[in-house]
């Protein structure tokens, strides 16, 4: 499955791939709290590799949304996704587990630095890989429908493991007094 990323064609012109499909759903705690219209055309996919602890062997993708919302799963260049292993078990952090959200905020939602590990994923065969957060914000959403399948045939949709909402960049916006 070829992932949907900008590119550039033969002339060197800037490219902008529109989905065939619509990106994954949003929860609808966060469609009612943040007023979001999705359509396909508005996600930016940007693969991630050799930042943040991430391995360039490992890559993984985010997927963002023009006001903060982040997808965070593995890219189809990934080993569990490229060689179709079979996942046994996601042992997600502790600070996941159990998470209540409340108010527009988000309050009580665990935040994270891009190389936070989200969690670790342990296949099969034996093996264990590393997801990490990719994004500074906080974490809103456990995908907990995450299925086998899902990870290897439609990653770029279905495969998503988290959303994490983004925080400012450059911390809080300071008020000027008259």
């Amino acid at each position: 499955m070829e992932p949907p990323w900008r590119g550039q064609d033969e002339t060197g012109q800037n490219l902008h791939v529109i989905l065939p499909q619509p990106p994954p759903p949003i929860p609808q705690e966060l469609m009612a709290s943040y007023a979001l219209r999705i359509t396909r055309r508005e996600f930016e996919y940007t693969k991630v590799n050799g930042n943040w602890g991430i391995r360039e062997e490992e890559p993984h993708y985010k997927a963002r949304h023009g006001n903060g919302i982040h997808l965070i799963g593995w890219h189809s260049d990934h080993p569990v996704v490229r060689g179709q292993k079979s996942v046994r078990e996601i042992k997600w952090n502790s600070s996941m587990v159990g998470m209540e959200l409340s108010g527009k905020k988000k309050n009580g939602a665990p935040s994270v630095t891009e190389s936070s590990i989200i969690a670790q994923v342990v296949c099969e065969d034996g093996s264990s890989y590393d997801l990490r957060a990719c994004v500074r914000g906080k974490v809103v959403e456990i995908n907990e429908s995450l299925e086998d399948t899902a990870i290897h045939s439609d990653c770029f949709r279905k495969g998503y493991f988290v959303v994490v909402l983004e925080t400012q960049k450059y911390g809080r916006k300071r008020k000027y007094r008259s």
